[in-house]
């Protein structure tokens, strides 16, 4: 996000540098109290603290770790497309391979086709399917029905759920909640994999967290990390976490109101522009853009980089949407009115 992080986060990582031992360090008690106060809080969900697990680690690196405990190498994972493209990238780095059960495009929706999805954990007998919960690059919040179906389908299959909900606390609507997957009583085997990069705009300092459906789960991922070199317990990463999860959620009202803002503005000047359809968002700063109306002769990415504007095709997210851009709208208004201006006409250059 082109936003600046939580004034408080400074001074805080200031008053944390200044001790005077850089050792090792174990996993601070104060940083699983944080996340499991903030999910009561936020997300109205109880989670025991021996299921949670924090790392010094992008969350796509956590996510590899996880697909590597559950057993995913050698076996297949399935995935929603379009979906995040990092998916893809995790599940090889363990030696998993990736079967696509898209998502269908239903009346300007994007709907899970259960039936569907059943064929396919029938046919593949996947070991895990990865949920992308609030989706990127929809923005899309999946209702506690939807998750309830889908958690009981795996389960029924018995295929695990790795949810990866890194935009969870980034729901701009007022009528629309996000569900934790470990909250929706199945009987699957879920994990979460989430940061506080999203939620606060940290994401250059490397943070992650794992919840666990039970403690197993996250006791899996522990010894997968050791296997790998890597010990919970970071000095700089643990007094980050704490702060923000302890002091920062006023500062995190005021961000959601301020995407409520510039999503309104980014869907008004697309609105202008003939041949794009904007899946309105209602989670995140992502927007997806249906361009096929602009009938370009190559990649839609390609048409909005003529004109100077920088989007991701859809192509990151999967085959087949050549036709589809991702729009990040976390800026200065005025620059998103200036990149609108710029769809006009292709570049002098």
């Amino acid at each position: 996000m082109d936003i600046s992080s939580p004034p408080g986060l400074g001074p805080a990582l200031s008053r944390a540098l200044a001790q005077s031992t850089w050792g090792y360090t174990y996993q601070d008690p104060a940083v699983l109290e944080a996340v499991t106060a903030w999910y009561a809080d936020r997300h109205r969900v109880t989670v025991a603290p021996n299921h949670v697990l924090t790392a010094a680690l992008p969350p796509k690196v956590t996510l590899r770790a996880v697909l590597a405990a559950l057993g995913c190498g050698g076996r297949t994972v399935v995935v929603e497309p379009p979906v995040y493209g990092g998916f893809r990238n995790a599940a090889a780095a363990v030696g998993a391979s990736c079967v696509p059960a898209p998502l269908s495009l239903v009346d300007g929706t994007y709907r899970r086709d259960l039936a569907a999805l059943d064929a396919v954990l029938r046919r593949h007998r996947p070991r895990a399917i990865l949920l992308c919960s609030p989706q990127n690059p929809l923005g899309r919040v999946w209702d506690a029905v939807e998750l309830d179906e889908l958690l009981r389908l795996c389960a029924g299959h018995g295929v695990a759920v790795v949810s990866d909900e890194v935009h969870s606390d980034l729901v701009l609507d007022a009528d629309r909640t996000h569900t934790p997957a470990i909250s929706v009583r199945s009987g699957a085997e879920v994990v979460i994999v989430s940061s506080p990069g999203k939620t606060f705009n940290v994401s250059g300092v490397p943070s992650s967290f794992v919840i666990g459906g039970d403690e197993a789960v996250t006791r899996a991922v522990r010894g997968q990390l050791n296997t790998w070199g890597v010990h919970p317990g970071s000095l700089v990463t643990d007094a980050m976490m704490v702060h923000l999860y302890t002091a920062e959620a006023a500062w995190l009202d005021q961000l959601v109101a301020e995407l409520r803002r510039l999503r309104a503005t980014l869907l008004a000047e697309l609105a202008t522009v003939p041949g794009l359809t904007v899946m309105r968002p209602t989670a995140g700063f992502l927007a997806w853009i249906d361009c096929r109306g602009l009938d370009p002769s190559g990649p839609a990415g390609r048409w909005f980089a003529e004109r100077g504007v920088d989007v991701v095709g859809g192509t990151e997210f999967g085959s087949g949407y050549d036709g589809f851009v991702r729009w990040n709208y976390a800026t200065d208004p005025t620059l998103l009115r200036a990149a609108v201006e710029r769809l006009g006409a292709p570049s002098a250059s």
